[in-house]
């Protein structure tokens, strides 16, 4: 008899070990993209990949600790009602542990109530801090949008010397009004005088009446907080109707993306940007994602895909951090203490202050020929 129930006993228990380790071991992390809609083509299967390569990376060194990562990807499409759909399913029906996406403050700030609600941690690649001063369980991958508009005043005012602008923001875009009017009174603080401060909308394509308008005033600086696209059509129509070559072309981190240059051509060259992303960045934790984005690919990485890449690594920080066992409130508390942390974005340390507000330094980058070089 005794021998019969060890013989039940043991089966019993190696299969509750086992399931007990899957469960301790095994951490899923829901990514948020835009695969289809109009944000698709800058943001989506870039996003995508860079979040492959991060967890393939994170499993492999085994950077969230014990425990292995799962990636589960939703399709946004580019719709706040659909981010809205996903982020509910992920944190209820697919019970994961983090998100990571998405990208924009247009889409964080429908996705980033939701989690917060549902008690998960998310972390956005966008840079309104909107995303995270609410909402506990909020962060994001990049750093707050004043930012970039300090960096672009100093190199304004101090190596382009600029007298005069016009100031090109998105209009249904948070962060982009917030850049816009911090960057206008830091310039006229300087003694620029803003000759213009014009709203567009994302996904428009024709300012051919903005263009004339920029033209006529003749500053010395185009400024946008736009889309990649949107931007370097409002310079490539702003080139047909004459715009002066004099005019320096400036802009925020967005414009770092491939699809600005390819939009515009040798329209839009010249141009300076913030980066919170430089491809060639010499720090080992930069070099192994590009190569292993590459591989992937057969392209370089852009600033989302960099910022997607950091979610992903933010969130497996988190993850290790949590200790054994990691849950959701043990993951947004660990996310919170990451100081110094080893990121491809900016000059390559990051912080969480206080205020779980990201931080880095930014680079000052110019589109030279059709590639990004350190601006001189």
């Amino acid at each position: 008899m005794g021998r019969r129930w060890w013989g039940l006993i043991v089966p019993a228990v190696a299969v509750a070990l086992m399931s007990g380790a899957v469960r301790a071991d095994e951490v899923t992390m829901g990514a948020e993209v835009a695969l289809t809609g109009p944000m698709a083509s800058f943001v989506g299967p870039n996003m995508r990949a860079a979040f492959e390569v991060a967890v393939d990376r994170i499993n492999r060194l085994h950077l969230a600790g014990d425990n292995t990562v799962k990636l589960v990807t939703e399709d946004v499409a580019s719709d706040k009602s659909q981010v809205i759909a996903v982020t509910t399913k992920l944190a209820n029906v697919d019970k994961v542990d983090v998100i990571v996406g998405p990208a924009t403050t247009v889409l964080g700030a429908a996705a980033a109530p939701v989690a917060n609600s549902l008690e998960t941690p998310i972390i956005t690649i966008a840079y309104a801090t909107e995303l995270v001063k609410p909402y506990p369980f909020g962060y994001r991958a990049y750093m707050r949008a004043a930012a970039s508009s300090k960096s672009i005043a100093a190199f304004a005012l101090d190596h382009l010397k600029v007298k005069t602008a016009v100031l090109v923001y998105d209009r249904g875009n948070d962060a982009s009004k917030t850049i816009d009017d911090d960057l206008r009174a830091r310039l006229m603080q300087g003694g620029v005088k803003i000759l213009a401060d014009e709203g567009v909308q994302q996904g428009d394509t024709n300012f051919g009446p903005l263009a004339t308008k920029i033209v006529a005033l003749n500053p010395d600086m185009l400024f946008m907080a736009t889309t990649p696209e949107v931007g370097a059509n409002v310079v490539v129509q702003s080139r047909q109707a004459g715009l002066a070559d004099t005019t320096k072309l400036v802009g925020i981190g967005n414009l770092a993306s491939p699809a600005y240059s390819k939009t515009g051509g040798q329209a839009v060259w010249g141009t300076y940007y913030t980066s919170d992303y430089f491809v060639g960045l010499p720090t080992e934790e930069n070099q192994a994602f590009v190569e292993a984005y590459r591989q992937k690919m057969q392209v370089e990485p852009d600033v989302f895909a960099a910022g997607a890449y950091t979610a992903a690594m933010l969130a497996a920080h988190g993850v290790k951090g949590a200790g054994p066992h990691p849950d959701r409130d043990k993951i947004r508390a660990a996310i919170a203490d990451t100081k110094d942390f080893p990121t491809v974005l900016g000059t390559g340390k990051l912080t969480i202050d206080q205020d779980r507000e990201t931080n880095y330094d930014l680079a000052m980058l110019q589109l030279v020929n059709g590639k990004s070089e350190l601006a001189k």
